[in-house]
């Protein structure tokens, strides 16, 4: 998919991209939240910047993007994937 954005490793990342857009759309926020537009009976109103609304975007898509990223470094060994031993599996 063209418009994912690559990681640090070259590699297309979906929690990356997410976490790129939540953080553009809070940015846009933060931009026009003065601003107001009337014409004649019809007005857009952009209200003020929710703390909690940015930070309900913000940081489930961080949190899942850093923790997404633990894991995939936890479980590399020479640049190869390993199974955890920990988890049971059918093998």
């Amino acid at each position: 998919m063209r418009w994912m954005v690559k990681n640090s490793d070259g590699k297309l990342d979906s929690m990356l991209t997410f976490a790129v857009i939540g953080f553009l759309v809070c940015m846009a926020k933060f931009i026009v939240h003065n601003l107001s537009f009337t014409y004649g009976e019809f007005n857009i109103d952009f209200g003020a910047v929710d703390a909690a609304l940015i930070g309900a975007v913000l940081t489930p898509t961080l949190v899942a993007y850093c923790s997404r990223r633990y894991t995939d470094a936890k479980y590399k060994v020479n640049g190869q994937e390993t199974k955890n031993k920990d988890v049971a599996t059918d093998e």
